[in-house]
């Protein structure tokens, strides 16, 4: 029984780790229409908050893309959060 518990613990801590790594790999696009964050494999984040080391100083920041890729600044995410973040990494 022991072992099943430890079992089912580590499961849910590795699948929470997955789901909530920090980005360190990558880097920032801008373009006309903002910026993006390029992962390693070509990909953009999307839908969702991040967390990147975009300027590798050792501190991960987090970071919201909306569903174009796009880094959300000054506006208010689809969770209602306030966001005043005018660059990335500055």
């Amino acid at each position: 029984m022991k072992k099943k518990i430890a079992a089912a613990i580590v499961l849910m801590m590795s699948i929470a780790a997955a789901a909530s790594s920090a980005a360190f790999a990558g880097q920032w696009q801008p373009n006309e229409n903002g910026w993006r964050w390029q992962n390693d494999d070509g990909s953009y984040a999307a839908n969702s908050w991040q967390w990147i080391d975009g300027n590798i100083d050792g501190t991960a920041e987090c970071y919201y893309f909306d569903g174009n890729g796009y880094l959300l600044m000054n506006t208010t995410t689809p969770a209602a959060i306030s966001w005043t973040e005018t660059a990335p990494g500055l």
